[in-house]
């Protein structure tokens, strides 16, 4: 072996280790901001459907709801325009021994809509 393949193999495995060492950190770090992206946006859909319990269980508006202020810039403007216009009173409510049915339009259009970005999000 001759002084310059020494040498030049020497350089070479300095300059891998040094990409490696430079490359681990920030491969890592892009995991770990996919991981803490998915987990905000969990956080949010389980905000989102505590909403709908309140909606049906505690008799509150959606817009009135803390979680709505996050939802609404995920909504589609045909949703935001049936929560914030009050078209019809109370929805009509068919209720068959213990479950109960809806015909609440805003409800089933709630549920769709978290349903569409939970598909978009790619958590379902």
């Amino acid at each position: 072996m001759d002084w310059l393949t020494f040498v030049a193999s020497i350089l070479g495995a300095a300059f891998t280790g040094t990409l490696a060492s430079l490359f681990a950190p920030w491969s890592q770090w892009g995991v770990e901001k996919r991981r803490l992206k998915a987990q905000h946006r969990r956080r949010l859909i389980s905000s989102w459907y505590k909403l709908i319990e309140d909606y049906k269980n505690n008799d509150i508006d959606i817009i009135d709801h803390k979680s709505y202020a996050t939802l609404r810039q995920h909504l589609t403007g045909e949703a935001i325009t049936e929560f914030e216009i009050d078209r019809i009173g109370r929805p009509i409510e068919i209720v068959a021994g213990h479950k109960g049915v809806t015909a609440d339009k805003k409800l089933r259009l709630l549920l769709s809509e978290i349903k569409r970005i939970e598909t978009k999000w790619k958590l379902v």
